[in-house]
């Protein structure tokens, strides 16, 4: 798959107990997968990065052609956007055989890791935060029952006043 599989974790993940409960539906037929991925996301929420990645890249193991599997592992890179931007690569070249709601996930997370934009200009930190918050919040509108969705976007609004972005949305209020 490229670079960013040759870092990272190597041992195999365990369904680990204790983490909460988390509904995270991903287009996949493998139910241990599905677990895996639940698992993945409950320890994004966690700030358990590390283990979030080995939890997606045991899912994406057991189903290669499970797009959120590399978003996942994009999300659990969050201080590595060289190596987020190849994972989520992955995910956009799968996006087609997921659910609207996972390609707004996947977009969402893909536009965030750019550097530049399509005419090559560099995109700056503060946009790319307005924008990925943007998009969490059409996610949230569109999907108001996902409340991971919400988790990511209140996550955001707090990394985002770390960084003198402002609340601005009354989406993101209600959200939070």
């Amino acid at each position: 798959h490229g670079e960013a599989f040759n870092e990272g974790p190597r041992q195999a993940a365990y369904l680990m107990p204790g983490l909460g409960n988390v509904d995270f539906p991903a287009s996949t037929t493998h139910e241990l997968a599905q677990r895996f991925i639940h698992q993945g996301v409950a320890q994004l929420h966690g700030f358990w990065y590390y283990e979030a990645e080995r939890s997606f890249r045991q899912a994406a193991q057991l189903d290669p052609q499970c797009a959120i599997c590399y978003w996942g592992m994009a999300m659990a890179n969050v201080e590595n956007r060289q190596r987020a931007r190849e994972f989520i690569e992955q995910g956009v070249a799968l996006k087609d055989k997921t659910t609207r709601r996972e390609q707004l996930y996947i977009e969402a997370y893909a536009r965030f890791c750019r550097d530049e934009d399509a005419q090559g200009k560099k995109i700056e930190k503060k946009d790319r935060a307005q924008t990925y918050t943007r998009d969490l919040e059409e996610l949230v509108e569109e999907f108001p029952d996902d409340v991971e969705a919400r988790a990511f976007l209140a996550l955001q609004l707090w990394q985002n006043e770390r960084s003198d972005l402002p609340i601005v949305s009354h989406t993101a209020i209600n959200a939070v």
